[in-house]
């Protein structure tokens, strides 16, 4: 995946998204394995992300992206819930974390229990043994659509990222029953 935009962030998003639409409401996993990148701009993030809308503006949007930063070498978090209005933006960088390695694996989950839907976001090394990097710390709105995918972001240098064995696990809408014969 080929990227030269400018960043997430500005007033208009100029990353590189490759998604699947979800209907709003419905919990999902997508993982994605990171096998390389030829970024080397030291902002420029590559992994995965949900959100709200692909219109390429975060206002009464929310946006969450789990990535390796480039330049850090490091695991970070991006993104905001602007569904109220607030232009606050996230970035949480992981201390004490430098040198992470390539290949790397993502992960977010995210589910209803007892009405409340959350998001979790991994990261491994195998794709086998997990572990935790972020919760969100509120309840993902239930919006009419979300968008999963995997992003690059490079700062405006021209570089690629490959990705390996996307996967994406839908489940059935909330209240579906499933009948057995």
């Amino acid at each position: 995946m080929l990227a030269a935009g400018a960043d997430i962030w500005a007033g208009t998003d100029q990353e590189k998204l490759a998604y699947q639409e979800i209907p709003g409401g419905r919990d999902f996993t997508m993982t994605a394995l990171l096998r390389d990148t030829t970024i080397k701009h030291n902002n420029a993030k590559v992994g995965i992300e949900f959100r709200s809308s692909i219109d390429g503006t975060l206002a009464n949007n929310y946006l969450y992206t789990l990535a390796y930063s480039v330049g850090l070498r490091k695991i970070v978090v991006s993104g905001g819930d602007f569904t109220d209005g607030s232009a606050v933006n996230l970035t949480e960088p992981y201390a004490g974390e430098t040198g992470v390695v390539l290949p790397i694996w993502f992960k977010w989950e995210v589910k209803t229990v007892n009405g409340t839907r959350t998001a979790t976001g991994y990261t491994s090394n195998d794709g086998v043994t997990w572990t935790e990097r972020y919760i969100v710390p509120k309840p993902i709105p239930h919006t009419a659509k979300v968008y999963v995918g995997v992003n690059v972001c490079s700062h405006d240098v021209l570089g690629g990222s490959i990705f390996r064995d996307l996967t994406l696990e839908v489940a059935p809408p909330q209240g579906t029953v499933l009948f057995l014969r």
